[in-house]
């Protein structure tokens, strides 16, 4: 997925740059050096492991969702699961694009601060 340039300077301008803040309290606690850029690529890992966990939960319904679907058993569990999968499938996307920008702003770390 591609970073969405126009949501990163939404975020700056409702949030600030608070990746410097990030890093000095990170650096406080962990008791070495972390930079902005590494703020950056930590919370797109942070992101990474959101979407694993919902890959992961998607594939365990689908067999399910897909099982039903076939016999037509549009029963309340089927719109509860398919309501699920709607979820994850959108939680997915967010993590994904949130994933991008994380690594477009710790790769482009000066022109983010142009924004």
């Amino acid at each position: 997925m591609k970073a969405n340039i126009e949501l990163i300077t939404q975020r700056k301008e409702l949030y600030g740059n608070n990746f410097t803040d990030i890093a000095r309290r990170w650096t406080s606690f962990l008791g070495f050096p972390i930079d902005e850029a590494h703020v950056c690529r930590l919370m797109a890992d942070m992101k990474q492991s959101r979407i694993d966990a919902l890959q992961l939960e998607m594939s365990r319904l689908r067999p399910e969702f897909d099982e039903m679907y076939e016999r037509m058993e549009w029963t309340l569990d089927f719109k509860a699961k398919c309501d699920t999968l709607c979820r994850l499938k959108n939680s997915l996307q967010d993590s994904e694009l949130d994933k991008a920008c994380y690594l477009w702003i710790a790769n482009h770390w000066d022109e983010y601060l142009e924004l």
